[in-house]
């Protein structure tokens, strides 16, 4: 049991570091959009998510993913929070509307033209 869990310690070690290593170095994250986690088809499949150790409401900062694919954000992208974190405690949360305009995004609802239209 122990060499099992052993294993499973190393190799999420293995894919996991570099993972999160690659998508912070490469153009997975561009202009503050995760593109293949913020992707949506309506509305209630978007969720607002922290991406600091500090909630909002103590100067964290915050945006909107797929709720389907919070699991991968909190493993991939969100960082790991030890010990005690030091916030400034300035009120950043978004009192926005969330919506769906083919990417989770907040704010005054704009609609982008179809991809199709000539």
């Amino acid at each position: 049991m122990v060499k099992i869990i052993l294993i499973l310690v190393i190799l999420s070690a293995l894919v996991i570091l570099p993972a999160r290593f690659f998508i912070a170095q490469g153009g997975f994250i561009q202009d503050g959009v995760m593109e293949g986690l913020q992707s949506c088809r309506k509305d209630s499949d978007c969720v607002w998510v922290e991406t600091t150790c500090c909630g909002c409401d103590q100067g964290g900062t915050e945006m909107v993913i797929n709720k389907e694919k919070i699991e991968i954000f909190n493993l991939l992208v969100k960082p790991y929070c030890q010990g005690e974190q030091i916030c400034d405690g300035k009120n950043a949360c978004h009192n926005e509307e969330i919506y769906c305009d083919r990417t989770c995004k907040f704010g005054k609802r704009v609609y982008t033209p179809s991809l199709l239209v000539r």
